[in-house]
């Protein structure tokens, strides 16, 4: 999918309160990480701490997820940088800047009674892509028609996998259809250099993926 190996993402199943960094070892899907710095130099509170009591250090054996899965469970993911992960003070502060930036910092007194309201709040009032769009088209300088986004979409996915995107298939986010995880990951990268965007927000109102829609369809 050309996704990177490591993610700042959002997943309240893990955290409520604030992104963690996912690292994501080889191709198989079933060899990853998560890492918590939410409340590093705590090491006296409870939990999963690394040997050095640093961080809070998940695997798959706390959560057996695939790492699709846990892409599919993200409500905001975005690239992070190949800085190792002892580097704490740089993770703490790039993930802080993400949780002011999606309106997440703060959320460590919610009560665990209303995490699952505040959840569905965050989904209910997504922007739709189109608002995302046309804040994008205002606030940049060069970009102000969905060609002009569709050419920068097409040299950032390029870089990443060597394949593009189509004038059609960003028509189709604006106009709230669906596309594929590539295109829209390629997109948002280019809006959330003006405006936060993850690939999630580009979905269609209520869609999550269709991977996600498949699995719960064959469970049904």
């Amino acid at each position: 999918m050309g996704f990177k190996k490591r993610q700042l993402v959002y997943i309240p199943e893990v955290n409520a309160t604030s992104f963690v960094l996912f690292f994501e070892n080889g191709d198989t899907g079933l060899s990853w990480s998560i890492h918590d710095y939410s409340e590093w130099g705590k090491s006296n509170k409870k939990g999963k701490w690394n040997e050095e009591g640093q961080f809070r250090l998940y695997k798959r054996d706390d959560y057996r997820w695939t790492a699709d899965e846990i892409r599919d469970k993200a409500l905001y993911s975005f690239d992070a940088p190949a800085t190792p992960t002892t580097e704490h003070e740089f993770w703490c502060e790039r993930i802080s800047e993400r949780n002011r930036q999606h309106q997440i910092s703060g959320r460590a007194e919610t009560k665990p009674s209303t995490i699952t309201a505040s959840v569905a709040g965050l989904k209910s009032t997504r922007r739709a892509a189109k608002e995302i769009i046309d804040d994008y088209f205002d606030r940049s300088d060069s970009t102000h028609n969905l060609t002009a986004l569709h050419q920068q979409a097409t040299l950032y996915r390029r870089r990443k996998e060597k394949a593009g995107v189509s004038l059609p298939s960003v028509s189709r986010i604006y106009n709230g259809k669906y596309t594929t995880d590539g295109i829209r990951e390629a997109v948002a990268a280019v809006i959330n250099e003006l405006v936060p965007c993850s690939r999630h927000d580009l979905l269609p109102p209520g869609e999550t993926s269709r991977r996600k829609r498949r699995k719960e369809d064959a469970s049904t």
